[in-house]
């Protein structure tokens, strides 16, 4: 899957991304929280030049969810339907509770991600440390209860956005060609390409003085490269070494 960084800025929290990830957080919900909900009342984007703080967890691919010890303690009083600060619990209990914290979270991650058509074998270890959203940003939704408790925050980098963030872009305008189009067509069109063996600097009083037999010393080498670049552009397209074809000179690339 392939990330885009030219994306406009507000399609990450676009309708085509909000309504399917707000199902799935329903989903979720009504799977594990008996006569309760959780729901989505934050979407934000994040460009890539943020990192959003937090104690990031990936528990499936690719969503990081920062869930803090009293939220989790939260998630586990609405699923089991009391309140665990009022149990004296031994240690036995606290691993059967974590271990129901965690595979909620597990199963959260999972059904937001089949949501939004995530991909591919991107599963670290259970409950690795991350790095929310890589070098090209994302979005973050925050969670909350039907009080507005917040209960944690998932991070969704942009690759795992991109196949809804399509659809809310729409198809190009009638008369539009998409800008594939373009570059086909573009690419028949014949360019002037130049070798370029060396360059020497002069004054500009000196340009005027030169004359025939005057030498001029290039910074190439005598078994140095040639430049291939395009004529009239700076950068090179590729360097080879001259040859010769027949009665004429000629450019081997490298």
């Amino acid at each position: 899957m392939t990330a885009q960084p030219w994306l406009p800025v507000d399609a990450l929290v676009r309708e085509a991304v909000r309504a399917p990830l707000d199902a799935a957080v329903r989903r979720w919900s009504a799977r594990w929280f008996a006569g309760r909900s959780v729901g989505v009342p934050r979407l934000a984007a994040v460009p890539a030049t943020e990192r959003p703080r937090g104690d990031w967890r990936v528990y499936r691919r690719a969503a990081a969810i920062d869930c803090s010890r009293q939220a989790r303690t939260r998630i586990a009083d609405l699923g089991l339907d009391c309140s665990l600060d009022r149990l004296t619990l031994g240690e036995a209990d606290r691993r059967l509770v974590d271990a129901f914290e965690r595979e909620v979270l597990r199963d959260l991650s999972q059904t937001v991600e089949d949501a939004l058509g995530v991909l591919g074998d991107w599963r670290p270890a259970p409950e690795t440390p991350a790095e929310p959203l890589g070098r090209l940003g994302g979005a973050t939704a925050g969670l909350a209860d039907d009080r507005g408790a917040p209960l944690l925050t998932l991070a969704l980098p942009q690759a795992c956005l991109l196949p809804l963030c399509r659809e809310s872009l729409g198809p190009p305008r009638p008369g539009e060609e998409p800008p594939g189009s373009r570059v086909r067509a573009l690419a028949s069109t014949p360019v002037a390409l130049e070798a370029v063996l060396g360059q020497a600097e002069v004054a500009l009083a000196d340009l005027k003085a030169l004359a025939p037999g005057d030498v001029l010393v290039l910074d190439t080498r005598l078994d140095g490269p040639a430049l291939l670049r395009v004529a009239g552009a700076g950068r090179p397209v590729a360097e080879g070494v001259l040859t010769q074809d027949e009665d004429a000179l000629a450019l081997k690339l490298k």
